[in-house]
């Protein structure tokens, strides 16, 4: 009855883990680049943070829950499976994760030859942008989901705990 409990538990919290990372993650990843670049922008106001900040939660959605299903939540079974279970391990996973992102968007896009109309060193410092923010996205992604998940709280079995002196 007790292990019942313990795993709902545990799959509501990687449930809300999953639900909320991506999105919180685009939130603040766009929040912070309004609160640099607004100055800089000619932001007039709280109008347009705000605006970005809704649409890094829309993007945070967008990419990210895909993202959590196809790479997140392997990787997080893979981890928990091995008893890798501390932020640094999770960390290491998502520069991993990071760094697949960013050659998915950097390799093709110079590879590509670039737009008649931009010049191709144009493209490659956006593109270098945007997999940096992506790199990056994908990192406070991993620690947030870690944050909230938690798997080195979680509760070891008594039946292993027994095992282990034994």
């Amino acid at each position: 009855m007790g292990g019942q409990v313990e795993n709902r538990i545990d799959r509501r919290k990687l449930w809300w883990a999953g639900f909320l990372c991506g999105p919180i993650a685009g939130t603040l990843m766009m929040a912070a680049m309004a609160l640099v670049s607004g100055p800089f922008m000619g932001f007039d106001g709280f109008n347009r943070p705000l605006i970005l900040s809704l649409a890094g939660l829309f993007w945070g959605a967008i990419i990210g829950w895909p993202y959590m299903l196809l790479f997140g939540l392997l990787g997080h079974r893979r981890l928990y499976d091995r008893g890798s279970s501390g932020v640094g391990s999770y960390l290491a996973y998502g520069a991993i994760g990071g760094a697949l992102t960013t050659a998915i968007i950097f390799v093709p896009t110079s590879l590509g030859g670039g737009f008649s109309f931009v010049s191709n060193d144009a493209i490659l410092v956006v593109t270098s942008a945007f997999a940096a923010l992506c790199f990056f996205g994908v990192l406070l992604a991993t620690w947030l989901f870690w944050l909230i998940r938690r798997p080195d709280k979680d509760v070891v079995p008594p039946h292993e705990v027994a095992a282990a002196f034994e």
